[in-house]
């Protein structure tokens, strides 16, 4: 048969497929599991020489956040159970930061994974403030794939795609959709234990202020935990490890024009949870 006879049938027939390989959508294998859509503010205004000094910033972060997950102990308990445990993936663009971490060998959405995914994501948003990198963003759960290196589409990112900016402060909410199944997470610790422990070390419900002025209550990582623990493991004999630390930690940053806001309701949810749960 010529190739001017083929008809439309023909070409996406099998056999001819090799005839226009470039033009051939092949299926892509799609991936479930958690996934986190980050962004840093007040880089919009950077000179030339602010933003090389971000890039520098953001690398030496990004390096850390790979290298902490596995010194986590409740990390390791999983190892433990199941070597084969994929690493998490981490893509970044400019200001942007996903991070995909695919379950498989598990149930359907494990308890395991949303509590070592809060609290890796909640001691590297701490490293964040360190390297002077105020994030927001957003964490769900769900499918996506990946097309080659640096592009990860799919329902679960579209979702925190969404949600990532809403909030007005610097933190990570969990989506609608992520924060219902947390919800059931509580409820079945609640059934197990007789206490929602250890899910409120790793989220919070919190009346998140939002950028169009009102609040919403949502969960959010308890990242205020993890500040206090890297404080405690710097300075073991800490007096203070209250605001006064923090607010110095705060001051380090030249809070751009448009950010104020958000900083002072991360200050605001920082004094919450040590009031909520007794920080001292």
């Amino acid at each position: 048969m010529l190739l001017s006879q083929l008809t439309f049938i023909d070409l996406f027939d099998k056999p001819y497929i090799r005839l226009f390989p470039k033009f051939w959508i092949m299926p892509r294998p799609t991936k479930k599991g958690m996934v986190a859509f980050l962004d840093t503010l007040g880089t919009r205004d950077l000179s030339l020489q602010g933003a090389t000094d971000y890039v520098d910033r953001q690398a030496i972060f990004i390096t850390k956040l790979k290298t902490i997950l596995p010194q986590h102990e409740s990390f390791k308990e999983m190892k433990q159970k199941d070597p084969d445990i994929s690493d998490p993936m981490i893509v970044w663009f400019a200001d942007t930061i996903i991070i995909t971490w695919e379950i498989k060998g598990f149930p359907d959405f494990p308890k395991e994974f949303n509590l070592v995914f809060g609290e890796w994501l909640g001691t590297g948003l701490v490293l964040a403030l360190a390297n002077k990198l105020p994030i927001r963003g957003a964490i769900g759960y769900g499918a996506y794939f990946y097309e080659g290196e640096h592009t990860v589409l799919g329902p679960a990112v579209g979702d925190v795609a969404s949600w990532h900016d809403e909030a007005d402060w610097i933190g990570i909410i969990a989506s609608p959709n992520y924060g219902a199944k947390l919800t059931l997470v509580e409820e079945q610790l609640k059934i197990e234990r007789g206490e929602d422990f250890p899910l409120r070390n790793h989220y919070v419900r919190y009346d998140v202020p939002l950028k169009k002025g009102d609040k919403q209550q949502l969960w959010a990582v308890s990242w205020p935990l993890y500040y206090y623990y890297q404080l405690k493991k710097i300075i073991p004999d800490a007096t203070d490890t209250g605001m006064a630390p923090f607010m110095q930690h705060i001051c380090c940053f030249s809070m751009p024009k448009g950010t104020e806001s958000k900083f002072n309701n991360a200050i605001d949810f920082f004094g919450w949870y040590r009031k909520h749960h007794n920080l001292r």
